[in-house]
């Protein structure tokens, strides 16, 4: 009997030294130990799939509007993108259809094309990027490629959009489907 006790303390000893800094997570498999990092993204994933369609579409836009000032600082005078935005806008509200959700996007294209050739527009080709995305079909997936494309723009790291406080914040003040 104390063999069994200790080759399972010794076990359970190994683990945890493993774990350190984890968390324990129950799963169908059995215990898995997830970092901080594994359950912020977690919480995040939940916070996307859960939230309401058109919340997150208004989200998506909002924080493409936040980065359209870096691509109106750039030398080619173009309104392109803050027109997306409002035809975004628009879109969301349910007074734009299909066709000119597409036609924005058609506009855009080669705007993002002749951006992304030039090395010094880099923030602008990002914040046009952003609007580009934020005429997605799908919410979810627009706002995951705007608050990347955002996040470029700003020149952060746009995978660790699950750790910012202010994104979590949003999330978790908008509306549930």
């Amino acid at each position: 009997m104390s063999a069994t006790v200790e080759s399972f303390t010794t076990r359970w000893n190994r683990q945890a030294r493993l774990a350190a800094g984890r968390h324990a997570a129950m799963t169908r498999k059995g215990i898995e130990w997830r970092s901080p990092q594994q359950l912020a993204h977690q919480h995040y994933d939940q916070l996307i799939r859960t939230a309401d369609p058109a919340a997150l579409r208004l989200l998506a836009i909002e924080v493409a509007g936040e980065v359209l000032p870096l691509f109106q600082a750039a030398p080619p005078d173009n309104h392109v993108p803050a027109v997306a935005l409002q035809v975004a806008r628009r879109y969301a509200a349910g007074t734009a259809t299909d066709a000119e959700r597409i036609a924005a996007k058609a506009l855009l294209i080669p705007l993002c094309c002749e951006l992304e050739a030039d090395s010094t527009q880099q923030a602008a080709y990002a914040a046009a990027s952003a609007v580009f995305f934020c005429l997605w079909k799908n919410p979810r997936d627009a706002l995951e490629w705007v608050s990347d494309w955002a996040a470029r723009a700003r020149g952060s790291d746009p995978r660790n959009l699950w750790a910012c406080p202010q994104a979590i914040a949003a999330l978790e003040a908008l509306p549930r489907a």
